[in-house]
């Protein structure tokens, strides 16, 4: 029975270890359970492919042949998991789980699915039947990152053990799952997934065969809040396609163009430095291999990077990144300019006008870390984290009649302060008007959690008109809270400025809005 997507030989690949099936045959059991759950929760009939009799030898001893690796072309693929699974020198590890897992990569679907709740979840659906010590958690995250798997194990005291679809004493298993449900539970991720892969637009082969070079996912399963990661060295070939699907990914064109330009930029200098200096070696081990990932997490778009480096590099790099993360924003300028003199000199690298421009960039430290890979070299990893800016700075300068205005996203940082009797009243109020128009539309869109937005109202004294334009301004704060976004007020005044205090109290009951009054 073929697949139901063309190319495939089988809908789901079941791989396991013949040690697990021995003693009672559970896995076949767990196979017939899983086939009858499917044909009552999907209508379309699926091919699975289980194998009553598989090798276990080791990878000394056995190759893919060509027979399974046709059968190992499936849409999911469903490792039981074991004390015995997680074996790096077994059959099934690196014949069925890591094969899977290198042609799934480059296949039309790739490893991970979006799926109808826009969530993101893996080709691979583990099965989990024993809990498992900390060495073989490490293993398997090393390919798949936290594991979320369908957990099959009966546990009480002195016991880890498959759970069975019939047990002596349900009532005793301290993980308190059912078999049943928990079949179920796999066969309805099995149908999200099928559903989703159905609804997904291919890409074309010309345009696939440029994704297959660098290895491109818009999701990468260690992280589903990453949206863009490659694999392997990098070269001038590598860094244009990797801007190029970078534009292309959901997340980078929900951004604003402030944003966007800073994470291109920030991007495309780590592509330019890995390209450079990472080591080129033919037998690096694959916890050395070059890596590059974009993600977002706690507001921030977290750009990682990591590549060997020579033994020789480290302690002037160390040194300059020191440096760079010692100075402060003005001071960091300043060494930009005098560096850009400096390394526009013939020969020179330009590396270190690339640090500081991230670290410009991103409006943070640079997150660092040297670790010992091999006898002459160190792997090299770096963590940028970027502000996200959300709408566009307003900065106006105090004078001797209208308050100065602070509205910097960036900084998160939104104030007005001083004397408010402008000759346009107006004028002066509608630009702030429209820039919270955008602001509170930028907002919207965003669908991040983000850190509480504090607007400071720290006025020295405001006139009739003014307040009329103040008043609008909290009301269309009050919009933005009602919306469900983190708004919070400060209203300043003087310790002998009763007058100040009351205004706000009143602005805050007709603005419905709740103030935090601070005493100067």
């Amino acid at each position: 029975m073929a697949s139901l997507f063309p190319g495939f030989e089988y809908d789901i690949f079941i791989s396991y270890r013949q040690n697990d099936n021995k003693y009672d045959g559970w896995v076949t059991e767990f196979v017939g359970n899983l086939k009858k759950e499917l044909e009552a929760t999907i209508k379309d009939k699926l091919a699975v492919y289980f194998d009553a009799n598989p090798n276990d030898g080791l990878l000394e001893t056995h190759s893919v042949d060509r027979s399974l690796e046709n059968k190992l072309k499936c849409i999911i693929f469903i490792p039981i998991l074991s004390r015995t699974y997680c074996d790096e020198k077994s059959y099934a590890w690196n014949n069925e789980f890591l094969t899977f897992l290198k042609s799934a990569v480059h296949d039309k679907y790739g490893l991970n699915v979006k799926l109808h709740n826009r969530n993101v979840t893996s080709r691979v659906l583990p099965v989990r039947i024993h809990d498992l010590d900390s060495e073989d958690i490490r293993l398997v995250e090393k390919y798949l990152g936290i594991i979320r798997s369908v957990d099959f194990i009966y546990k009480s005291p002195g016991v880890n053990r498959q759970l069975r679809a019939r047990e002596d004493h349900p009532q005793d298993n301290l993980n308190k799952t059912y078999y049943r449900d928990q079949i179920n539970k796999l066969a309805n991720a099995i149908d999200e997934i099928i559903r989703s892969l159905k609804n997904i637009q291919v890409v074309p082969d010309e345009e696939r065969v440029l994704s297959k070079e660098v290895a491109i996912q818009d999701h990468h399963p260690n992280d589903p809040e990453i949206f863009l990661t490659h694999n392997g060295q990098v070269d001038y070939n590598t860094v244009d396609l990797l801007l190029i699907n970078l534009k292309k990914t959901t997340l980078f064109k929900n951004f604003n163009k402030t944003t966007a330009r800073k994470v291109y930029a920030i991007f495309s200098e780590c592509l330019d430095n890995m390209s450079k200096y990472s080591l080129k070696k033919p037998d690096l081990p694959e916890q050395a291999q070059p890596f590059i990932s974009v993600g977002l997490q706690n507001y921030k778009v977290i750009i990682k990077t990591g590549n060997p480096i020579a033994d020789s590099t480290i302690h002037k790099l160390d040194r300059r990144l020191k440096q760079i993360n010692d100075l402060d924003e003005e001071t960091l300028k300043e060494f930009y300019d005098k560096r850009i003199i400096e390394e526009s000199k013939p020969g020179d690298s330009g590396a270190g006008l690339g640090f500081i421009l991230m670290s410009l960039k991103s409006g943070n430290k640079l997150e660092y870390k040297f670790t010992k890979a091999h006898d002459d070299y160190y792997f090299f990893e770096l963590q940028i984290p970027v502000n996200v800016t959300i709408g566009k700075k307003l900065i106006i300068e105090k004078t001797i009649n209208s308050p100065s205005v602070t509205f910097d996203p960036d900084k998160n940082i939104f104030e007005i302060s001083g004397e408010s009797r402008p000759h346009d009243v107006p004028g002066f109020y509608e630009v702030l008007l429209k820039w919270l128009d955008e602001y509170s539309l930028q907002l919207n869109i965003s669908n991040s959690d983000q850190e509480p937005i504090i607007f400071n109202f720290n006025f020295e004294y405001f006139n009739s008109s003014s307040a009329k334009y103040i008043l609008d301004f909290c009301k269309k704060l009050t919009k933005i809270q009602l919306a469900g976004k983190n708004i919070s007020i400060q209203w300043h005044y003087e310790e002998d400025d009763m007058d100040m205090l009351e205004a706000g109290r009143e602005m805050s009951r007709i603005a419905k809005l709740s103030f935090e009054y601070i005493q100067k």
